[in-house]
C-alpha cells in the first residue's frame, strides 16, 4: 500500500537541511579564509633531493627580490618573504624541476 506523503512536511524537512548546508558552507569558507590570512612564508629554499636546478632563471625573472641565479639559483637572505608571497608561490609553481620550496606557517 502506498503511503500518502505530506508535501508540507517534506518541504519543511528540505528547507531545514538546506539551511544547515548553508551554515556549514559559511563556516568552511570562514575557516579557509582565516587559514589563508594567517599563513606567512617563513623560509624559502632550493631542494635538489630529487631534481637539480637547471638554472633557467625563471624564478629570478618572476621575483628578483627573492631569487638570483648567478650560477645556480640562490635565495636571497634578509628578505621579508611575505612581501613577495605571490612571486615566491608563482616561481615555485612555474619551476620546471620543482626544486623551489617554501614553508608557510601560522602567524605567531
Amino acid at each position: 500500500m502506498i503511503k500518502k506523503v505530506d508535501i508540507k512536511h517534506i518541504i519543511e524537512h528540505l528547507y531545514k537541511q538546506f539551511v544547515l548546508l548553508i551554515i556549514d558552507l559559511i563556516e568552511i569558507y570562514r575557516l579557509t579564509t582565516l587559514k589563508q590570512e594567517d599563513m606567512t612564508i617563513k623560509s624559502v629554499w632550493l631542494d635538489e633531493s630529487e631534481e637539480e636546478c637547471i638554472c633557467c632563471g625563471g624564478c629570478e625573472a618572476i621575483c628578483p627580490e627573492v631569487f638570483q641565479v648567478p650560477v645556480k639559483m640562490q635565495v636571497k637572505r634578509d628578505v621579508d618573504y611575505n612581501l613577495y608571497e605571490e612571486g615566491i608561490k608563482e616561481a615555485a609553481q612555474d619551476c620546471p624541476t620543482g626544486t623551489i620550496k617554501y614553508d608557510c606557517s601560522g602567524k605567531s
